[in-house]
């Protein structure tokens, strides 16, 4: 969440053209998707076969005591399967997030934003006392949401 608009600001454009796409592969296989907090879910995938790798690149800056240290990596080819991703193992996962080490999460995530991290913990603090199902489905979009710009 730090310091996200300085990677996304150096990128003039973060299309990914369509036509580079040449295919899909007929076989899928289990990828297991995790964030690094301990949990994962399954997802089919399979393998796209593309004309120009360069747009599976990524690249990002880390702030370090001698000046900004740059990073890059190549992803792999693979998209979701026929089936998509399952609702059911996304809403599973989402909820092993919340029952299991929430406030450890936050406080990892929302890192140099003590705003922020209150004020998730607190609403956090008032469903576990309250066990409101709105606040619940809140929490998991926020989640969701947060998540969806951190897949490892």
């Amino acid at each position: 969440m730090k310091d996200w608009r300085a990677d996304y600001e150096r990128h003039p454009s973060l299309d990914f053209p369509t036509g580079n796409i040449k295919g899909f592969s007929d076989s899928e296989k289990t990828l297991y998707i995790t964030h690094g907090y301990g949990y994962y879910f399954p997802v089919q995938a399979r393998e796209v076969f593309v004309q120009d790798e360069r747009y599976f690149g990524s690249d990002w800056m880390e702030p370090k005591t001698g000046g900004p240290e740059a990073h890059h990596v190549n992803t792999m080819r693979f998209s979701a399967g026929l089936r998509g991703v399952s609702s059911a193992a996304l809403s599973e996962y989402l909820d092993k997030h919340i029952e299991g080490h929430f406030e450890e999460f936050i406080d990892s995530y929302f890192e140099g934003t003590p705003f922020v991290t209150d004020m998730v913990k607190t609403v956090y603090r008032f469903w576990r006392r309250e066990q409101t199902p709105v606040i619940r489905k809140s929490l998991k979009l926020l989640l969701a949401y947060n998540l969806t710009q951190h897949i490892t």
